[in-house]
């Protein structure tokens, strides 16, 4: 087996590193050439679609897929789930301070929590209404 080649997805990351350590050529192809090349045939199994990809890279018909390195998408996961956790932080802060604004508690839009700034914006309301001053 000269060379080992499959349509870009995303599963396929494991697979392609997985195969060139155990000393494989590997070719991942752009999906959509792939389907383009495979859609004039009649019988779409996983058999004459495995046949039409080794078709594809024995002739060369197709546009090899950059794959990049683990590392690389390691610290996409990271930056991606970063951002999800900010977006849901702000989400929640935004909430919370919704919520407060009912019983008359206006937050200030500042670095801190607003679970922390209710806490004491609420705590000096209570001792307000109790005489107990500061």
């Amino acid at each position: 087996m000269e060379r080992v080649g499959f349509e870009a997805g995303a599963m396929i990351q494991h697979l392609f590193f997985g195969l060139q350590s155990k000393g494989f050529e590997v070719v991942c192809m752009e999906a959509r050439q792939v389907s383009a090349a495979l859609y004039a045939m009649r019988n779409k199994t996983d058999k004459s679609g495995a046949k039409g990809i080794a078709q594809i890279l024995r002739t060369g018909w197709f546009s090899p897929v950059h794959m990049k390195s683990r590392e690389a998408h390691g610290l996409r996961a990271l930056l991606s789930t970063r951002i999800a956790l900010l977006k849901k932080t702000m989400d929640l802060a935004n909430e919370v301070r919704e919520l407060l604004k009912i019983f008359g508690v206006r937050l200030p839009y500042t670095g801190q929590a607003p679970i922390s700034a209710a806490r004491g914006s609420l705590a000096r309301r209570w001792r307000m209404r109790r005489g107990l001053g500061r």
